[in-house]
């Protein structure tokens, strides 16, 4: 298959060609959404400076697209600008426009208002979607395409889509296709690539011809078997003359270098550099545990923390690519091999299987994980006769060169073996210097024959062999043309070591490496104003029969109060469908409002019991924390497109256990059909994990109310068919089946594979009425923000010394007298507390969320990221006159209480 030629980008023989040569590429995702502008320029540098050679630059449609056909690119929105300093730093971009791009940003990046056409399929080959998605392409990519390597930029690979194999794609082919046919009309030349979350390469591109696989790995650190995965997919790619481009894996410099040696070109991983989420909400979603959120610290210990300190493997990063350097293009077009004449012998656990790379040129890099406890031995031995050991300390994997010519840098004679890694090369016409990393016991090992004259450092001849103890300190031979030959040891590059050796000490468990070195400094903000926040109280208000989505009123991030009328005799309401953070209340009769604490139901279905049967009101304050990044089914508001809301509430005025009474219908079982009846789940059978479907009649409710089915203790899910409609799944997640609207009676059938060991539990039919006629009061999250600005003014409230607390169902501006903190000095404020959700703005600019003492009985959900305990006060906002404003919101149903302020020195 041939894939198109960026003129000075290409993907030739398996190789990543650019500007005619082979490169071998570490790249580093950093993304400027996720920092102030003042601080882009800082970052790249600071990549640049770890010897990565690239950046991975996701671009998120909804950061742009802010309103339906509305479109900024202006000020931390300005990506033009952002890749500009890239080019300036010298730094190649991978850049991913999406339209999908995950991230766990708001939705994926796709737009919340796609969700409002019922009709619109997103990442489908569908004209409604495709539409707005080619729409966005045809704004920024014409960005992208005046800033590709050679036409004055520095972007060298496009990426369509994103982890598209992840995701139930009818079409791929044609949806791919429209992509890519969109990426040609802008003007885009360099390659383009697409990859796959889960290995499925043709499920990621749609096997479209000029749309190149790529791939991603997020493997256990410790597990054996990463070269066999890795090595399975370049023989794959290779067959098809296409470099592997690992475009996604873990941070973890020890993978990586198990990586290179499985014969990837690129090396991305995710997230290296990290960064906050203010300007953009983060997402909810899954990660193998449905139903959480993501946090604003949008750090997974990468070698860049939030605030810019360097981490351990920050310096790591610089070690591996001093070895790509150093061997440059004969290791970028280096071919895994398992059949080198080079033996490797470790007692210590490593890789199930083995490459080693067959440099370009001749000779070979070689290397094993110790995956061990502890340090161990390595032994190498030669073709060419030469034997060595050399200690790999736990968690290493040393690149060491055997076999490897050096008549194309001048000198007559082969590098047999080196136990140290060859870091940099310097070449003039009639020498040659090697330069080693400083390992103890290491030696050099030089076949030639022209035997050389030793001027310099401790080596002897061993044969026809020259060993240099290359730990003696630097040494130099002469051959008899006069070539010098001479070796060092970069002490430097291990100083490094120690250095951030020295930042882990004090970057201690308590301040999460964040000081680079230095001491940690902090502040205690004592002095408060206060404010009562009535965030609604100059908010119109409009009704609906029905309680409308957010987004559908505008709110694309924000909240919005609803509230509606529950009629006499209904003890318990059933809300369906209703996301993100739910703080419900009722007021009965004349009566006051009475917390009944919050809810994160992610959609599910959620029975929540009133305090009174003698009717009243409902008010549901719904705050959006973020749109789903991934697309999981089994909570609908994770589904793409899913939209945010107090969904349908039901006033549920009857609960019937019918659990009993069920007809067994065996299928695979040896039960006549419809003959024996058990309760739900009662049927029993040596028959194991054979499906078998109960069957029951229930009877409707009455004209006008609606029914639920409850299914209790769900292990799995079941497969429920009403009538001769088409099954639908109920899930552990969301065990509430809502019925369709009938004249008489309900037919069930319910599948399920049989497991005597987690069985069902009990059914439940709910009935009730629907609540209607709603008022809606729409708070977009840049009202809020402005509600915040002017509550940050020198007048907002009177003084409020700590602690302060904020009565059940209340909410209070707090002002903190910042005064001790330093201009143009990064922070991070830590509150302690409990029963509250503390907000955060720096001069209106949200800053982000935290939590205070809540836990599952306070219905909030586990929280993924990186410190969920903190917000980011970043140096260049630290401006004179600085205003701090937070929002203290009490959703539950006790007083909570902020106890202390404490401001800690970030790195910037």
């Amino acid at each position: 298959m041939e894939f198109p030629s960026g003129g000075s980008v290409s993907l030739d023989g398996g190789r990543l060609v650019i500007d005619g040569e082979a490169r071998l590429l570490l790249c580093s995702s950093l993304f400027y959404f996720r920092l102030p502008p003042e601080q882009w320029q800082d970052r790249l540098k600071q990549v640049r400076e770890s010897g990565y050679h690239a950046v991975d630059v996701y671009i998120p449609w909804n950061f742009h697209e802010t309103r339906p056909g509305t479109y900024d690119f202006s000020g931390r929105r300005d990506v033009a600008h952002f890749l500009d300093l890239a080019a300036a730093e010298g730094l190649h971009v991978m850049a991913r426009p999406g339209p999908y791009i995950c991230s766990e940003v708001d939705g994926g990046g796709l737009p919340a208002w796609l969700g409002l056409d019922p009709e619109l399929k997103v990442r489908q080959n569908e004209p409604r979607y495709l539409d707005q998605a080619i729409s966005w392409y045809r704004t920024v990519l014409p960005i992208l395409a005046a800033r590709q390597h050679g036409r004055g930029g520095s972007i060298i690979l496009l990426q369509i889509e994103n982890e598209l194999d992840f995701f139930d794609c009818l079409d791929r082919p044609g949806y791919m296709q429209a992509l890519a046919d969109a990426a040609t009309r802008a003007g885009i030349s360099v390659p383009v690539i697409a990859c796959a979350g889960q290995g499925d390469l043709a499920g990621a591109t749609g096997g479209v011809p000029g749309v190149v696989p790529a791939a991603n790995f997020y493997p256990d650190d410790s597990s054996p078997d990463v070269e066999a995965e890795v090595l399975a997919y370049q023989r794959e790619l290779a067959a098809r003359g296409i470099p592997l481009l690992v475009t996604e894996t873990n941070r973890l410099h020890l993978t990586l270098r198990r990586e290179l040696l499985a014969g990837a070109r690129l090396l991305a991983p995710y997230l290296q550099s990290s960064g906050w989420n203010f300007g953009l909400n983060p997402s909810t979603g899954n990660w193998g545990n449905p139903g959480n959120f993501m946090t604003h610290s949008y750090d997974f210990g990468g070698y860049v923390s939030v605030d810019g300190a360097t981490r351990p493997e920050y310096f790591e990063g610089r070690k591996l690519a001093a070895v790509v350097g150093a061997l440059g293009a004969r290791l970028a077009s280096a071919v895994p091999v398992l059949d080198a004449p080079l033996e490797l012998l470790p007692d210590f656990a490593s890789s199930s299987v083995r490459p080693v790379l067959a440099l370009s040129g001749g000779g070979y890099l070689a290397g094993l994980p110790n995956l061990g406890g502890q340090a161990g031995t390595l032994q190498l031995k030669t073709g060419g006769g030469a034997f060595a050991a050399i200690t790999v300390p736990p968690g290493k994997c040393p690149l060491l060169v055997a076999g490897l010519p050096l008549q194309d840098w001048g000198v007559p004679g082969v590098l047999e073996l080196a136990t140290a890694e060859l870091r940099a090369v310097t070449r003039t016409a009639s020498a040659l210097e090697l330069a080693f990393a400083d390992t103890p016991g290491a030696v050099l090992v030089v076949g030639s024959d022209r035997i050389p004259e030793v001027r310099a450092g401790q080596a002897e001849f061993r044969g026809h062999l020259l060993v240099a103890e290359l730990s003696a300190g630097p040494g130099q031979v002469v051959f008899d043309d006069g070539t010098r030959l001479s070796w060092v040891t970069h002490t430097d590059v291990e100083a490094l070591s120690a250095e951030s050796a020295g930042d882990a000490a004090a970057n201690s468990a308590e301040n999460r490496e964040r000081w680079g070195g230095s001491s940690p400094a902090t502040v205690v903000l004592s002095r408060s104003a206060a404010s009562p926040a009535r965030l609604f109280a100059d908010v119109p208000a409009t009704r609906h029969p029905d309680a409308p989505a957010l987004e559908a009123l505008g709110v694309y991030a924000g909240r919005g109060r609803y509230q509606a009328a529950v009629p006499a005799g209904c003890k318990q309401l059933l809300i369906d469908g209703a996301a993100d953070i739910l703080a419900v209340s009722f007021r009965p009769g004349a009566g006051n409002p009475v917390p009944l604490g919050t809810l994160t139901p992610f959609g599910a279905a959620a029975v929540v019991g009133l305090p009174a049967a003698e009717g009243g009101e409902l008010t549901a304050d719904v705050e959006i924390w973020g749109h789903s990044n991934f697309g999981d089914a089994r909570l609908p508001a994770l589904s793409l497109g899913a939209l945010r809301g107090t969904g349908t509430v039901l006033a549920v005025t009857g609960s019937v256990d019918v659990s009993g009474l069920w007809r067994v219908h065996g299928r695979g079982q040896w039960a006549e059909p419809g003959r024996a009846i058990r309760p739900f789940g009662g049927w029993s059978s040596s028959r194991l994990g054979v499906g078998i479907e109960y069957r029951k009649t229930l009877p409707a409710p009455a004209t006008g109310e609606e029914g639920y089915l409850h299914f209790d203790g769900l292990a799995s899910p079941v497969s429920v068919r009403v009538g001769d409609l088409v099954p639908v799944m109920v899930v552990p997640e969301n065990p509430f089946l809502r019925l369709p609207r009938q004249a008489d009676s309900w037919d069930i059938a319910v599948s399920f594979p049989h497991d005597p060991s987690h069985g069902p539990g009990a059914v439940t039919l709910h009935s009730g009425v629907l609540l209607q006629d709603w008022t809606v009061q729409a708070l977009p999250q840049d009202t809020l923000d402005e509600l915040a600005r002017n509550a940050g003014s020198p007048a907002a409230g009177t003084e409020a010394p700590l602690p302060v607390e904020v009565a059940a169902g209340e909410a209070r501006w707090l002002n903190p007298d910042v005064a001790g903190l330093e201009d143009g000095s990064g922070y991070f404020l830590r509150a302690s507390g409990s029963g509250l959700m503390l907000s955060a703005w720096l001069d209106g600019t949200r800053l982000g969320r935290v939590m205070l003492g809540m836990n599952d009985d306070d219905g909030t959900p586990q929280m993924r990221g990186g410190d969920p305990g903190v917000i980011w006060l970043p140096a260049p906002m630290m401006k004179p006159q600085a205003r701090l404003t937070l929002l203290l919101e009490n959703r539950g149903m006790s007083a909570g209480r902020l106890e202390s302020l404490l401001c800690e020195r970030a790195h910037s």
